[in-house]
C-alpha cells in the first residue's frame, strides 16, 4: 500500500503528504476495491444523487494550509455510512451496461452508485416529451425535404460506385438549376 500512495505523490497537493499518511487515508478506498486512477478522479469530482458524477473545482496547491483535511475533505463525500462508495470504474461500467439497454439518457439518470434504474428513471416528463416532439418534427421535417430535393439518396451510400453516382447526380442537379438561372436572367436582359 505505501508503493499506491508513492504513486499519488504525483498529484502537486499529495506531494505534500508522506506515503504514510496518504495510506492511512486512503487505505479503506482501496480495501473497496478503487485503483488509484478512481482516486485522482474522486479527487477532481463529486459524487452526484441524480446522474454520473461532476467535476469539481481544485485550488492550486500552494494555496491549501493543511493537504491532510483536504483529502479527507475531498475523500469525504465519497463516503456512505457502510464505507467508500462504488469505485468510479465500476460505476462507468454500470452506466455503460445500462446505456447499452436502455439508452445515454437513461444511464445519465442513473444515481451515481446504483446499478439499476428505477422505472420512474424510465419516464418522461411533460417537459421531456415537448422537447422530444419538437426534435422529432424537425428531423423529420429537414429528411422530407432533403428527399423532396433529391440531395439524399434512396441507397446505399457506403459502396464507392453508389457515392460517384451520388455526386454525379447531384452536380447534374445543380449545373440544371444553374443553367435555369442563366436562362432566366438572359430573358430578363
Amino acid at each position: 500500500m505505501l508503493a499506491a500512495a508513492r504513486q499519488l505523490r504525483d498529484d502537486p497537493l499529495l506531494a505534500r503528504l508522506s506515503p504514510r499518511a496518504i495510506r492511512a487515508q486512503v487505505k479503506p478506498f482501496w480495501r473497496a476495491g478503487w485503483t488509484n486512477n478512481d482516486l485522482r478522479d474522486a479527487l477532481a469530482h463529486q459524487p452526484s444523487t441524480d446522474g454520473p458524477s461532476r467535476p469539481v473545482e481544485r485550488c492550486p496547491a500552494g494555496q491549501v494550509r493543511w493537504p491532510a483535511a483536504w483529502l479527507r475533505h475531498r475523500l469525504g463525500p465519497w463516503t456512505g455510512p457502510c464505507g467508500p462508495l462504488r469505485a468510479p470504474h465500476a460505476d462507468a461500467q454500470a452506466r455503460t451496461a445500462i446505456a447499452a439497454r436502455h439508452g445515454h439518457a437513461a444511464a445519465q439518470r442513473l444515481p451515481y452508485g446504483h446499478t439499476t434504474l428505477p422505472a420512474a428513471a424510465l419516464r418522461a416528463d411533460d417537459q421531456q416529451r415537448a422537447e422530444a416532439r419538437l426534435i422529432l418534427a424537425g428531423n423529420q421535417t429537414r429528411d422530407r425535404h432533403a428527399r423532396l430535393s433529391r440531395l439524399v439518396p434512396d441507397h446505399n451510400p457506403a459502396r464507392v460506385s453508389t457515392r460517384e453516382a451520388t455526386r454525379a447526380q447531384i452536380a447534374a442537379l445543380l449545373q440544371t438549376q444553374r443553367s435555369r438561372r442563366l436562362v432566366s436572367v438572359g430573358a430578363s436582359c
